[in-house]
């Protein structure tokens, strides 16, 4: 289930890389890409009630070999021999932490977990994060659009000139 939630994760913020690049459905994939983001957290998190936090954390370093592969097949970027290189010292790592790291499960049940998203630092918290997450996000298209703008102008002149 974590591994799943990695994934996920991982292809969300390709959608989201994506949309950064795309001319057409810039607004669609952001949008898509934050969706999917937390379909994937809300699968690491409901896997965190089977297994303890340092093991799936471990487990969960595949999210960057997926990273590897999403990056070659859907960002069409090069796979270079030093991602390569850092991606296997970080599973290394990851497999360290499963063969010696503390792996006792501390439970969370839905009643605990009920009354800790209710918590004011929680609620204020999210209240804080999701709005400023997607005031960035439009900011961020907004510059976007106004740089190439700005790039076409100058392409103008300079073919003017």
């Amino acid at each position: 289930l974590y591994v799943l939630g990695s994934v996920i994760v991982n292809l969300a913020q390709v959608l989201i890389r994506l949309s950064h690049v795309s001319r057409s459905r810039r607004l669609m994939l952001w949008l898509l890409g934050i969706a999917v983001f937390g379909a994937g957290d809300c699968l690491n998190l409901i896997a965190l009630n089977f297994a303890a936090q340092s093991l799936l954390e471990a487990i969960g370093s595949v999210q960057f070999c997926s990273n590897l592969v999403f990056g070659v097949w859907v960002l069409k970027e090069p796979l270079l021999r030093r991602h390569i290189l850092s991606t296997s010292f970080i599973v290394l790592g990851n497999t360290l932490i499963l063969a010696w790291g503390d792996h006792r499960n501390h439970t969370i049940t839905i009643d605990r977990l009920s009354m800790l998203i209710t918590r004011k630092p929680f609620l204020i918290y999210m209240s804080l994060v999701y709005p400023l997450a997607l005031l960035i996000g439009g900011w961020e298209m907004t510059l976007s659009r106004q740089i190439s703008h700005k790039r076409k102008i100058e392409r103008s002149q300079q073919e003017i000139g």
